[in-house]
């Protein structure tokens, strides 16, 4: 059997992805689209009505991330859009496969005044797209207790500057993956 694997990046755009306000403690989920080479597989009956259009796999290994400001974050990857939703019937039975915290001290900044580079390799971890959408359902958490990443704006939801000290314009992200095929 001969196993074919290839790598790619997945890229967040500042401009849509994770620009609101990100108070200590909060979080904001995206759904960012897989290339087309990402392999997809289908365990459903396709005699059925049911989903078939196959779930993306792929091993996620390497994240960076770039901000304009030094706050404790946590990455989150997710099996589907139903990111976070845990009930008092279901308290396990909720989508997350794994995350990763960066933390502010290990940011580096390259000589810009503005920008910070979060970069992290880690034993990679298998990601299956359960609800078929061929998407990397991805959870961006203030971990910090202190420090707040304000909108794209570089305002909190009050209007003004970030009460904090740095305003975070932008955070994106870079993430690598290996998939089988």
């Amino acid at each position: 059997m001969i196993i074919k694997e290839s790598f790619g990046f997945i890229k967040t755009d500042k401009n849509r992805h994770f620009t609101d306000v990100l108070v200590p403690r909060a979080s904001e989920y995206e759904n960012i689209q897989f290339g087309s080479h990402v392999s997809r597989y289908s365990d459903r009956d396709p005699n059925t009505s049911a989903n078939n259009r196959g779930e993306a796999r792929c091993w996620i290994n390497h994240i960076t991330l770039t901000t304009a400001t030094t706050v404790d974050f946590a990455v989150a990857f997710y099996a589907s859009r139903a990111t976070h939703q845990m009930t008092a019937a279901t308290p396990y039975d909720n989508a997350l496969l794994g995350w990763v915290e960066l933390n502010a001290e290990d940011a580096v900044n390259f000589g810009n005044a503005t920008e910070y580079v979060y970069a992290t390799a880690f034993q990679a971890f298998a990601y299956l797209d359960e609800d078929g959408t061929n998407e990397l359902h991805i959870g961006l958490h203030n971990i910090d207790a202190s420090r707040t990443k304000t909108n794209f704006a570089g305002k909190n939801e009050g209007g003004g500057a970030s009460s904090t000290g740095q305003a975070s314009p932008y955070v994106t992200m870079r993430i690598g993956y290996i998939a089988a095929g």
